[in-house]
């Protein structure tokens, strides 16, 4: 049986494995696009997530969290997150996270990181396919005014 940490404002342990996810491009291009799995003490993966952070370092893109079914409403989905987060500070400071397009079935889940479930987790509001565009112009206008 997981471990339930409903009501607790702490998340619970898991050991995270990060690795780069492919080889190809990556939205975040130059940098890649990762893959975080979090393991429980027994070592048995119940979460995973995509993610990349933005050319301009200011928040980690995620895509595809899952968590497997019976560790789902424990808090491992959040917990990361935050794991993920922490391994990737910029600067010292922690980076918000931003959900690719996020679905109607997570959304209390998503809102529930948003109205600061787990401290340290800061989530911004979901980025549709509609928006990649004017976020790459954000950063090249970001990248040119860096020189």
């Amino acid at each position: 049986m997981p471990h339930s940490s409903r009501g607790s404002k702490l998340p619970p342990f898991l050991t995270v494995d990060v690795r780069r996810d492919s080889p190809g491009s990556s939205l975040v291009a130059p940098n890649p696009w990762m893959a975080a799995l979090g393991r429980v003490a027994d070592g048995a993966p119940v979460c995973r997530v995509g993610f990349g952070i933005s050319p301009i370092n200011d928040r980690i893109y995620v895509d595809g969290l899952n968590v497997d079914e019976e560790f789902r409403r424990c808090g491992y989905g959040g917990a990361l997150l935050l794991a993920v987060v922490n391994l990737h500070r910029s600067g010292g400071r922690r980076l918000p996270i931003t959900a690719l397009e996020e679905t109607w079935s997570a959304s209390a889940f998503w809102n529930s990181l948003r109205n600061g479930r787990i401290p340290g987790l800061q989530v911004t509001a979901d980025l549709r396919a509609s928006e990649l565009d004017d976020e790459r112009r954000r950063w090249r206008v970001a990248l040119m005014t860096d020189d």
